[in-house]
């Protein structure tokens, strides 16, 4: 096998083809790839490059065993090739051991030819003790493992060079499975890869019968750390770590604090759950994003306070101690669940977001202040003030805020001389003398004493305050939310502290968190999940039961068969709503429309759009796999998955049957896809149903995108729904469920976008509910255009 030395000074001549010496022609996609090629072939020293494209796209190279030195006259005027060769680098003779050089356009400029016993760039080494004296420059092999991801195609090939050349050959190749042994004919078993195992590592191997080649990675040195997988940008010479959940950093090396160490991150732009790392223990905790009149950013949060009850009244030790009390509350908006995270001794800050919400109103102020963590200001019991002013906190209530004309202190640990009267963890307190020995009047959380000991949070007045002595006031949650609807319950007392701190990372790539909903095991119905699925109890949402799906099962990724025949799947499912049953209906292939529903859940979230479209069937739109476009535009498909969704900028091919020029890459049945590049010939991200390719192929529905997306690296799978808008018309119209409405000749319609349950029809020969007794005329219930019918006619049938 060859050796190469250092890098020739290269030679081009337009126009000039070198003939006679060529020993291989291969088509490529990008005219360098044939440069790359010739770096390949063990005896390929120039090439001759055609300069136009065939049919198909591809450009010829041939690869050629000599240069134009020496050759001269075989270097001929063809005005539609280029001729590459390189300068002689073999003048200096640089091999050693009387072997061959061999000078020609190689990227080290000059091959040593070694002969049996020798190795190495000039053959001046002694073979490997494996007896594997040269491998593939570009390529790292690992002896006896197998890596079980997508296969981009299999080959028969003779040796390993010629298993990574055929991987070359496909532009998402970026490893092989090669044979360890030779078949009955001589030739090993090549499988293509469209992964490698840095982003695989449960499916890396050790396995007797295959060794595993990769292209060199950046990767290789494993930089990535805490769990991250590493995410090898090939064309780029580049990696970026996919975090696991609460690290960020360009290598996964730091533990998030706070919610705004992740924002900062560019990891979400609205509010919800994050996970954070004190110790690299996890703790999910809800994540606050926007200005309520704290200022933007995102807020962590730290406590909530309900003022009716004494956990947090000013005597207890959870203003002392490193106790959390709740954590799950912790993971939810604005409620009624106290928690302590630990957020409240570990998270250091430079402003605190403080509101109160009395009924349905909620107000804020902040208090700008440094510090390691709320349990350094409060913990020792020391005062600490600040200085806002009384009308400041007095907004923390509104027009019925009341106090006390004299004393006037305020901040952490806010108290009088006597210690039986009003306190404050965090507030104000007033007395109605000039001195601040028995204040009567307070605003402010962890509160307690004279003249309420049980309200821990909000306002309490007495002794000539100056707006009355206030009723029963109710305190506060407090959050900074934007563009969320979040529950808030009335006549309830509670407090929210969430603040702002003061560490500031780079921008990041972390693992998208799809859902924020805990799901424990239960003993589930025998028959409730499907193909190898695990059954859970879940605790939140109006479905008792979670399917947990096994990670490669896929049902209706784009090269099933499901999408071209008519086989029914799973009827049963059919049955039920936003679930996650997977099911085919023969509404598939045998039901008309003029709307299409599509959805997706991420979590417990769900999310529409529709695309008017008129057709006989689903299957007529799908299954001859020709593309069929649409006009929805990218911000339309990215509501599928709504803040998180993420697709590069350019290509944006959108409709049915979706697939860019490579069709490895990214592909939908019904979808958009786009790319980093101005054409579609590599797509790397789509939103869509029945999906396939890379980067993801075993996401089938979903958001995918990678390289240069418009919202950072998203890997999402969703649960799908796709559903017609039933007006179903014509001769034995007869909806799913066969015990509501049919009709011999008819329409039937349903409230829902889906021909499953027809309460409505009109029709002649009519049956069903919602009055099985009706057989000619109009019945219709639940809401209707028109209000409840149930009017029986002659009818009439006449033909010519």
């Amino acid at each position: 096998m060859p050796s190469f030395g250092v890098r020739a000074r290269k030679k081009a001549f337009d126009g000039k083809r070198h003939k006679n010496y060529v020993i291989r022609i291969v088509e490529v996609m990008v005219k360098e790839f044939c440069e790359t090629v010739c770096y390949m072939e063990p005896d390929c020293v120039s090439i001759n490059l055609e300069k136009g494209v065939d049919g198909n796209r591809k450009y010829k190279c041939e690869l050629n065993n000599v240069t134009h030195e020496g050759h001269e006259g075989d270097l001929i005027e063809e005005e539609n090739y280029f001729y590459h060769a390189a300068e002689s680098a073999c003048i200096e003779n640089p091999c050693k051991n009387k072997v061959i050089c061999q000078s020609g356009y190689t990227d080290k400029g000059y091959r040593c030819l070694c002969t049996a016993g020798f190795r190495g760039q000039t053959c001046d080494e002694e073979p490997a003790k494996d007896g594997f004296t040269n491998i593939i420059h570009t390529f790292t092999r690992h002896w006896h493992h197998y890596l079980n991801v997508t296969k981009l195609g299999t080959f028969v090939v003779k040796d390993s060079f010629n298993c990574a050349f055929e991987c070359l050959r496909l532009p998402s190749c970026v490893s092989v499975n090669l044979a360890s042994s030779e078949g009955f004919d001589g030739k090993l078993w090549c499988e293509a890869l469209s992964s490698d195992k840095y982003r695989n590592k449960a499916d890396f191997r050790g396995s007797e019968s295959s060794h595993h080649f990769s292209i060199k990675s950046t990767c290789s040195s494993s930089p990535c750390q805490n769990g991250g997988t590493c995410f090898a940008n090939y064309r780029r010479d580049s990696f970026e770590c996919i975090c696991e959940e609460g690290f960020i950093g360009r290598f996964c090396e730091t533990g998030a604090r706070s919610c705004k160490e992740i924002y900062e991150s560019n990891l979400f732009n609205t509010s919800q759950s994050a996970t954070l790392r004190f110790d690299l223990s996890p703790i999910s905790v809800y994540c606050h994003v926007g200005d309520l009149g704290c200022g933007n950013g995102a807020w962590t949060t730290v406590m909530k306070i309900d003022g009716t009850k004494r956990t947090f009244h000013y005597n207890s030790t959870y203003w002392s101690d490193e106790r959390d009390f709740n954590t799950l509350g912790g993971n939810t908006g604005f409620d009624s669940e106290e928690t302590k995270l630990p957020t409240y001794w570990r998270t250091p800050f430079t402003k605190i977001c403080l509101g109160m919400k009395i009924d349905q109103k909620v107000n804020f102020i902040v208090i700008n202040h440094h510090s390691s963590s709320l349990f350094s200001l409060i913990a020792d019991g020391q005062y600490r003030a600040t200085s806002l002013g009384r009308d400041t906190w007095k907004t923390l209530i509104g027009s019925q805020a009341s106090l006390q004309n004299n004393c006037n202190i305020e901040g952490f640990n806010a108290i009088g001389g006597s210690a039986s009267h009003s306190k404050a963890r965090i507030g104000y307190i007033a007395n109605e003398q000039n001195d601040c020995g028995s204040c009567d009047s307070r605003i402010g959380i962890g509160t307690g004493g004279y003249s309420d000991d049980g309200n821990t949070c909000g306002n309490r007045a007495s002794h000539d305050p100056d707006n009355g002595e206030p009723m029963e006031l109710f305190g506060a949650s407090c959050c900074l939310l934007i563009n969320t609807k979040t529950p808030r319950s009335s006549k309830e007392t509670r407090l929210l502290i969430i603040y702002s701190e003061r560490t500031i990372r780079s921008h990041v790539f972390v693992k998208t968190i799809i859902s924020d909903n805990t799901v424990k095991k239960s003993t589930c119905p025998s028959s409730r999940c499907l193909n190898r699925g695990t059954c859970l109890l879940n605790d939140i949402g109006n479905d008792p039961f979670e399917c947990l799906c096994e990670e490669d099962y896929s049902t209706f990724h784009y090269s099933s068969s499901y999408w071209t025949d008519k086989i029914e799947y799973s009827v049963l499912g059919g049955a039920t709503r936003f679930d996650s049953l997977e099911t085919k209906l023969p509404t598939y292939w045998n039901t008309p429309f003029s709307k299409i529903c599509l959805g997706m859940k991420i979590g417990q979230q769900l999310n529409f759009i529709v695309i008017e479209r008129q057709a006989d069937s689903l299957y007529s739109l799908i299954a001859d796999g020709q593309y069929r476009n649409t006009s929805l535009g990218r911000e339309k498909w990215k509501l599928l998955i709504g803040s998180q969704a993420s697709l590069q900028y350019h290509c944006d091919k959108e409709g049915f049957n979706a697939v860019c020029s490579w069709s490895e890459t990214s592909k939908a049945r019904i979808g958009i896809l786009s790319n980093n590049e101005d054409l579609c010939s590599s797509c790397d991200s789509r939103i869509g149903f029945g999906t396939g390719g890379t980067p993801d192929d075993s996401n089938t529905c979903g958001n995918s995108a990678v390289y240069l997306p418009d919202n950072s690296n998203k890997l999402i799978k969703a649960m799908g729904y796709i559903l017609y808008h039933c007006d179903k018309e014509g001769f034995n119209a007869v909806c799913s469920w066969s015990k509501t409405s049919k009709a011999r000749i008819g329409i039937l319609s349903n409230n829902e976008d889906l021909c499953s349950s027809c309460d409505s029809r009109i029709g002649f020969g009519t049956g069903g509910t919602p009055d099985d007794s009706n057989t000619c005329g109009n019945s219709a219930v639940y809401p209707t255009d028109n209000g409840k019918k149930l009017i029986k006619a002659m009818g009439y049938i006449l033909v010519q």
